[in-house]
């Protein structure tokens, strides 16, 4: 059984990682947080709609440019692949959380 929980913070996946059940983790992060590769927060060489991704273990994290300036980043321990939606082009991952808000 898999159940889905929404983290802001990248020490408790950790925690649930370590737990022996089947729990993931799917939720945003904001900027100011400093297990967020300093790489992924950089927007002004990116054009609106590039997503990019960096991979921890167990974890992926995401930055999704949605407009100039704005950059949208999500962690999850659900998605192990950079997976994007072909009808929509965004990430699966921003798919996926916006569906279950």
């Amino acid at each position: 059984m898999m159940k889905i929980l929404f983290l802001w913070m990248n020490r408790k996946a950790d925690k649930l990682l370590k737990i022996p059940m089947y729990f993931t983790v799917v939720g945003t992060i904001r900027e100011n947080k400093r297990e967020i590769p300093p790489e992924i927060l950089d927007m002004r060489s990116r054009s609106v709609g590039t997503s990019m991704y960096c991979f921890d273990q167990a974890k992926t994290h995401l930055s999704y440019k949605t407009i100039r300036n704005t950059c949208v980043v999500l962690l999850s321990t659900f998605y192990e692949k950079p997976n994007i939606n072909e009808e929509s082009g965004k990430p699966e991952i921003i798919e996926f959380s916006n569906a279950t808000k």
